[in-house]
């Protein structure tokens, strides 16, 4: 099964123009209909993303979630879905896309994102709504297609602003709609331990847990939380996630150290010691792996 790293090599393979922006990315679904493939064999992807189907014929499938929606409805993408379609090509409406990049860079998001439950795994199920409600939420998608093509002075600032709108509009029509014991009761197992050892890592690096050390590097220290062998938790994130458990742990520090990187005024020693890292220098030397880059480079190339 292929799985999509980035939002570009993504669109080549469904065969649509290449997104203006790396990480994020608004379009109509009348602007992909001329070329776009309409079937799309399972693949997996690390995106972020949020449709509004208005209008249009065929079945498009997220992760467990393969029901039939009537129009309008809003479907979810989350990162390491297992994705499918099969459609006419005559969808109307919106979507957005973006990456762990994207949020990382996005002192607004990086807040936020987790408190978005219809981003977790087994959350992320498509669901109708109103005529109503999709007109609201239908001017929402207008003004981030309008500023997103059309940008000028502080447009990053105002796409951020009202995508925070955007989700949270989501997530008070999702908590209207769906039925969260459901939900939760059909999830799989091994769905459910991704999500336990996703929530144990976040919690790891919060800046209130001063309990944790330089075990937080580690695989072994969240499978001994989660009571299972090292080798059973990284087939069960090998299965689900194409990637080992060792990666998505240095993905995670990558991304909380580019955001402080970005966000604050933390001394790179700082930085190094809220990672749980030895040595200021062992961070650097961890970071330049991952990104080319040192620390202080990748600040500077970022500062506004």
């Amino acid at each position: 099964m292929q799985h999509f790293k980035n939002i570009a090599t993504f669109y080549k393979a469904i065969n649509i123009e290449p997104p203006k922006n790396t990480y994020f990315d608004v379009r109509r679904f009348e602007d992909n209909m001329t070329n776009l493939s309409s079937i799309l064999n399972p693949v997996k992807h690390n995106f972020f993303g949020i449709s509004l189907k208005l209008d249009g014929n065929g079945k498009a499938m997220y992760g467990p979630f393969t029901k039939l929606l009537n129009d309008p409805s809003i479907m979810v993408n989350t990162p390491f879905q297992i994705i499918s379609w099969d459609i006419t090509l005559n969808w109307k409406g919106y979507y957005i896309i973006f990456t762990e990049e994207f949020i990382a860079q996005s002192k607004l998001l990086n807040s936020v994102i987790n408190e978005f439950d219809y981003f977790k795994l087994d959350k992320a199920i498509p669901f109708e709504i109103t005529k109503k409600e999709a007109l609201k939420l239908l001017k929402t998608f207008e003004d981030l297609y309008e500023e997103n093509n059309n940008k000028t002075l502080y447009s990053t600032e105002i796409i951020e602003s009202q995508l925070i709108v955007l989700l949270n509009f989501v997530k008070r029509l999702y908590t209207k709609h769906i039925n969260l014991n459901q939900v939760t009761h059909n999830s799989k197992t091994e769905t459910k331990s991704l999500l336990k050892f996703q929530s144990l890592l976040n919690s790891s690096f919060e800046k209130s847990n001063t309990s944790y050390t330089n075990n937080t590097h580690s695989p072994s220290y969240y499978a001994e939380l989660l009571a299972i062998h090292p080798n059973h938790l990284n087939a069960i994130i090998k299965q689900t996630t194409g990637k080992t458990t060792k990666s998505l742990i240095n993905n995670h520090i990558i991304n909380l150290a580019k955001s402080r990187l970005i966000q604050t005024t933390l001394s790179i020693k700082e930085i190094a010691y809220e990672l749980h890292f030895k040595t200021p220098n062992s961070f650097s030397s961890f970071f330049k792996k991952y990104t080319n880059l040192t620390p202080n480079t990748y600040r500077k190339k970022h500062s506004l």
